[in-house]
């Protein structure tokens, strides 16, 4: 295992000093995050289209970019990246992002942070009080804010947040991300509920507990793992998986022929869950709730998805057709690969099973020999097809992702095995 470690770590921080060159020392929009480059050659796409135009600033990647700063300042002994700059580039978006928050002063809450706004101030996208954009920024500051002990912001940030918590966790958060697949368009449902809400919740409530240390606050995050494991759970033949959609009345939303799921994004829930239990054993165990049943049902649930997702060189494709196993979409993201690595790296922490040690290694190699080859622009190759070819396509985001997906689950799995061994 030791072997891969010098390739993570260089991906960890190969990552992180390209954001902070383009983003910060370039100085290239007065602090705000900006990764509007073609990953292969780090050229500028900023006229491709009005939406990666360059004063586009997109509110979810500023809050998941502070959420990874304050990763990488936890985690520094496992980083080359200078601690004051780090801090300089959080503070520098910290105190863009902050001032938005307050200026909009959520009357009655019910004034929502943009998805995508110009940098002179027009704004896209108009929705009711919360958001997934108002979650990622919120989750971000206070973040942020914890680590650099801002405690001013302490109070607006928590109570915010616990409001977004407790419309997530009831399945009524709304989907406000931007598609670019059809256009611009928005994929808002009011028919459904999606397991978006939860999985947030979860992240939110680790951040809100370690700013408040308010048992209350933890059990946000116990809460959620119960509404996956008993909303959105589905057992079908020998396996059990996580679905993506349920009506209103809490049932699939499916047809006898079509459950259109995302493994990587159910793996990457069931890591989460994973990792959230076993941060917080102790206090979940004493306050009498039972966490080996579900340990349990997210071991299984992280097999099967892995298993209808996986192709033959353990990419994840990223959407597949549960009834029949059939492949909807054979991308196969960069960031599948190492949330697998971290859900695989605690099902290996909890039981030390010889066969997820294996799974572990097939996985790390698949990373270094896929997405990692010939890493000459410092930006994992964001997508193959499932036979391992690059696909000339960024999924989930017109920007790069400054490191949320790559780097923080790597942090996990070094510090799992750093324990263990």
């Amino acid at each position: 295992m030791k072997k891969y470690d010098k390739i993570i770590k260089k991906t960890i921080n190969d990552v992180m000093n390209l954001s902070i060159q383009r983003s910060f020392i370039e100085n290239r929009l007065d602090g705000w995050v900006d990764m509007k480059i073609n990953p292969s050659s780090l050229e500028d796409i900023y006229y491709k289209n009005i939406w990666y135009a360059k004063e586009k600033i997109y509110s979810w990647i500023q809050g998941r970019a502070l959420e990874t700063i304050s990763e990488y300042i936890k985690n520094i002994e496992y980083t080359k990246i200078d601690k004051t700059l780090l801090i300089e580039f959080g503070d520098s978006l910290y105190s863009n992002l902050i001032s938005i928050v307050k200026d909009a002063d959520y009357i009655n809450n019910k004034k929502t942070i943009k998805f995508v706004f110009d940098i002179n101030g027009s704004k896209y996208n108009t929705f009711n009080y919360p958001t997934i954009s108002d979650m990622f920024v919120i989750r971000g500051l206070l973040s942020y804010a914890s680590i650099r002990e801002f405690v001013d912001d302490y109070d607006i940030l928590r109570n915010k947040l616990i409001n977004i918590i407790e419309v997530s966790i009831n399945g009524r958060l709304i989907n406000d991300q931007i598609s670019f697949d059809n256009g611009a368009t928005i994929n808002y449902f009011e028919d459904r509920v999606g397991i978006e809400g939860s999985m947030l919740a979860l992240g939110a409530s680790q951040i809100l507990y370690d700013n408040s240390k308010n048992i209350n606050d933890l059990l946000f995050g116990y809460y959620s793992i119960r509404n996956i494991i008993s909303l959105f759970s589905m057992e079908l033949g020998d396996k059990c998986f996580i679905i993506d959609y349920i009506d209103l009345y809490n049932k699939p939303i499916a047809n006898d022929t079509q459950l259109i799921n995302n493994p990587g994004h159910c793996i990457e829930i069931i890591g989460l869950a994973l990792q959230f239990i076993r941060i917080n054993k102790e206090i979940l165990v004493n306050n009498s709730i039972n966490i080996d049943s579900c340990i349990d049902i997210l071991i299984k649930m992280g097999l099967s998805h892995f298993s209808v997702g996986r192709n033959l060189n353990n990419t994840i494709n990223l959407k597949v057709n549960l009834i029949d196993n059939n492949i909807v979409n054979n991308c196969c993201p960069w960031w599948s690969s190492f949330e697998a690595l971290r859900m695989f790296s605690e099902i290996y922490y909890l039981n030390k099973d010889v066969k997820i040690l294996e799974k572990i290694e097939a996985q790390l190699a698949c990373i270094n020999e896929i997405y990692l080859k010939d890493l000459e622009t410092f930006v994992p190759i964001q997508n193959v097809d499932s036979t391992g070819q690059i696909i000339d396509k960024i999924p989930a985001t017109p920007d790069i992702d400054m490191g949320y997906h790559t780097s923080i689950p790597s942090f996990d799995f070094l510090k799992i095995f750093d324990s263990i061994i």
